[in-house]
């Protein structure tokens, strides 16, 4: 019950923070965003012992955008 209420709040806390990533960039789409929300998830869920840390959203956004970029060239 404890981990299902943890999952929940860490899943909250990626939502919320996604909201607040790139909001005045045009290059960080919808596309972008579901991306970095499957990407931070698998991060928590993967190293446990760490989770979600704030401000890991920017790092990988910047490197979606950037993923993108490189492949257009």
């Amino acid at each position: 019950m404890l981990r299902q209420s943890q999952e929940v709040g860490v899943g909250f806390e990626i939502e919320k923070d996604i909201d607040r990533t790139f909001l005045d960039s045009t290059k960080f789409t919808e596309s972008h965003r579901l991306g970095l929300s499957i990407v931070l998830r698998s991060i928590a869920e993967l190293q446990k012992d760490v989770g979600y840390v704030q401000g890991l959203n920017f790092i990988i956004g910047n490197l979606l955008i950037m993923m993108e970029h490189r492949e257009t060239v």
